[in-house]
Formats: structure tokens, C-alpha cells, sequence
């Protein structure tokens, strides 16, 4: 059952309704109130408990700032919102696909996705990373459930209302934060680091990590403790999960994990030249039904797997 949304900017038929989180939901809607043809945006829409919430509106202008400022094929795009007053909404485009917390949801077995696809992925988000940068924003809020992933296997990087100047520093309002606490860099939570573009790569760290091992590095039973963990402990191997993941993919996950922001890839650019790089390597390696195979590149490149 379809109903009409009208505001002062928008007129569309709601064709699908679908709850993200406690401060909006997300509606798939066609063009036109008499249009019979599949969803063609998606309309997100500040819930009434939260339309009188000036942190809650706020959260939302900063996505329609960001976007505004960011034009990149792999960052999301608002088409059109209304900030004025009640009900507060944004308008972007209806992507076909997942996001990447769905994929990772279905079974891999015991080590995690495809190697070649996990560098895939992970390198479009770096390069989605980069395109922000360079508008000057930082993204805040790098984890699965914002990255959308195509059928074609184009990524999308979604929602920036926790998005940044980069000539900025604010930290983090705890109220609307929608994460787990599982992807944030150890600086994102503390009193005395500022939090850059390389919080960022370290969240794209931990999802780089959950691709290939199966697993978060760290886990807990509640906020503080996962927290505690990301800020104090030593990251695990990946191959304690995962025995076959090359060596220089290991590198550049602990180097992406680091606790020191100085010691991370020092831009998104410069990861992205260092994925697409490993991917060009791992081109010949295909995982078979019961294990993996990895045969050497015929430039003789080959990672190392021993």
C-alpha cells in the first residue's frame, strides 16, 4: 500500500517504508503521485519525536552541507531537503543493492569475504574518502551499514551527518551517534587528540579487518569496554582468524590500525594507490569451494601467503 508524502519541496508517492534508527527513517518513494514505476529516491525523513530536537536538525543540515560541498561518484548526493521547519526531511537517490553490513551478515564461512573483493570494496571507500577530503570534510562515521554496494559492485558512501571540516574540530554527540562504538579511532574518543581524516582511515581499518577475518578486532558487552579496547589494547593478527590473508595486506591493516594517527597512511589518497596496488596483485586469486587457491600473477608480482 503506497501512500503521498507533500512538503514545500517534495511531492512524491511513498511506496516502501523502511526504520533505520531513533532519530529518522528512510522511505523509498517514485516521482510522481500517479508514477506506477519502482522506487526512484529515497526520502529521509526526521521522526516527530525528534522535530523540535535542534541537535537532531542539525545532524541532518550537516548531510545536506556535506553533500552540497561534495561531488563524487561514490559519495551519496542529496537531491533535494527541506530545513525550514517540520517535517524536516532529505531527498537522495534510491540506490539498487546493500549495504555492506548486509553482506557481511550472510554466512563466508570461517575466514571472512574474498580477498579480491574485500580490497574492491575497501578501496572505494578509500577513494570516496579521498573525494570528501579534498572538498575538505571528513566523513565521522565509517562502518558497514554505510557503505552501499551495487549489483554491479560499485560502493556508495552513505550518510554524512556526522561529517566534519577538515579545518574543524568537534567531537562527538553521543545522543545522536548511531554506531556501535566498534569503528571509532581511539583519538574520536578521547579528550586530548583531535580527531582528522586518519580517524577515518582507522575505521576503514576495523571494516577492512571484519571483511577479511570474519570478526571485529575487538568486541565487548558494552560501549565503554570496546572502547577501552580500541584506545589500550594490541590489535589481534588477522591471521589468527584468517591463515591465509598475504603478508602486505597484514602491513597495511596494522598500519591502518595503529593508535597513532601518524603512523596510518597519512590520506585517503595514499591508501587508495596502496589498495589498488594490492589489487592488482591478488587479480589471479580465486577462492574455490572448500579453500582457497592462489596462483602467482603472470608478472611474476605475486603476494606473499606463507
Amino acid at each position: 500500500m503506497s501512500r503521498v508524502f507533500r512538503a514545500r519541496a517534495y511531492r512524491g508517492r511513498v511506496c516502501r517504508e523502511r526504520a533505520t534508527d531513533g532519530t529518522s527513517r528512510v522511505e523509498f518513494a517514485g516521482s510522481r503521485d500517479d508514477d506506477d514505476r519502482p522506487a526512484g529516491y529515497a526520502l529521509k525523513v526526521l521522526r516527530k519525536c525528534r522535530q523540535k530536537d535542534p541537535g537532531a536538525v542539525a545532524v541532518m543540515c550537516r548531510e545536506v552541507q556535506a553533500s552540497r560541498s561534495v561531488r563524487h561518484p561514490r559519495v551519496i548526493s542529496v537531491l533535494a531537503a527541506d530545513l525550514h521547519g517540520p517535517p524536516y526531511y532529505v531527498v537522495t537517490p534510491w540506490l539498487p543493492g546493500r549495504t555492506l553490513a548486509a553482506r557481511l551478515a550472510e554466512p563466508t564461512g570461517p575466514t571472512g569475504m574474498d580477498i579480491p573483493v574485500v580490497l574492491w570494496i575497501v578501496r572505494q571507500v578509500a577513494e570516496a574518502l579521498d573525494g570528501m577530503f579534498e572538498a575538505g570534510w571528513t566523513h565521522g562515521d565509517i562502518k558497514p551499514d554505510n557503505v552501499h554496494i551495487s549489483p554491479e559492485g560499485h560502493v556508495t558512501l552513505l550518510d554524512l551527518g556526522f561529517a566534519r571540516r577538515v579545518d574543524k574540530t568537534c567531537s562527538i554527540d553521543w545522543q545522536y551517534f548511531t554506531g556501535t562504538g566498534s569503528y571509532l579511532a581511539p583519538e574520536s574518543v578521547a579528550t586530548t587528540m583531535p580527531s582528522d581524516i586518519r580517524s577515518d582511515i582507522y575505521s576503514l581499518g576495523v571494516v577492512f579487518f571484519e571483511m577479511l577475518c570474519g570478526r571485529l578486532p575487538f568486541e565487548g558487552d558494552d560501549l565503554s569496554t570496546v572502547i577501552t579496547q580500541h584506545r589500550e589494547s594490541a590489535i589481534p593478527s588477522p591471521r589468527r582468524f584468517a591463515p591465509h590473508i598475504p603478508v602486505e595486506i597484514i602491513h597495511l591493516v596494522r598500519q591502518m590500525l595503529s593508535k597513532q594517527p601518524l603512523r596510518r597512511p597519512q590520506s585517503p589518497r595514499e591508501l587508495a594507490e596502496r589498495l589498488a596496488g594490492l589489487e592488482i596483485q591478488s587479480f589471479s586469486q580465486r577462492t574455490l569451494t572448500g579453500g582457497c587457491t592462489h596462483h602467482a600473477p603472470r608478472d611474476g608480482k605475486a603476494m606473499k601467503y606463507g
